[in-house]
């Protein structure tokens, strides 16, 4: 069984050929709350550019609320589609793109976009931990604290 399936697969697979649509885009992996951005997506076949039949781009906020960002042709050429969104919550966002042509083995992938607010205190947190300040002031902390230690047990075996 498992022969005729590896055929079956090559078999189709000459069939179709390359005739797969692909997509290059700029979807980001987090955004900070109240950005704009602007996503870009260029579908091609591998090696030009392609216009698919339907395109559609959904975005679920973290409230479950559907969104259906406005694709817009972007370019001079074929393929290149954008969209801007405001992502004005913090959570978890799931871009859904969807693309559809004729002799095509169609494209449908989902992203996920992390939305989150940013925290001033934790870089400079993180700054002062990693400065060679912190570890002068902890290592003479630690000595001393040793030295401390070490007398009070060296007083307790004298009495």
């Amino acid at each position: 069984m498992t022969g005729t399936r590896a055929i079956t697969a090559l078999i189709l697979f000459m069939a179709v050929g390359s005739n797969i649509i692909r997509l290059t885009h700029n979807i980001p992996d987090s955004v900070e709350v109240g950005n704009t951005r602007t996503v870009e997506l260029l579908f091609t076949d591998g090696r030009a550019p392609l216009t698919p039949q339907t395109i559609e781009a959904e975005l679920r906020s973290p409230f479950n609320l559907d969104v259906t960002p406005d694709l817009t042709e972007a370019g001079p050429g074929p393929g290149l589609y954008r969209f801007t969104y405001t992502f004005d919550t913090e959570g978890a966002y799931y871009l859904t793109i969807r693309a559809n042509k004729y002799g095509y083995i169609s494209y449908s992938e989902s992203y996920l976009i992390d939305c989150v607010k940013h925290h001033v205190y934790l870089g400079w947190l993180t700054a002062f931990l990693n400065s060679p300040v912190t570890a002068i002031i902890l290592g003479v902390g630690g000595v001393a604290l040793a030295v401390y230690l070490n007398g009070r047990k060296a007083q307790g075996k004298r009495r």
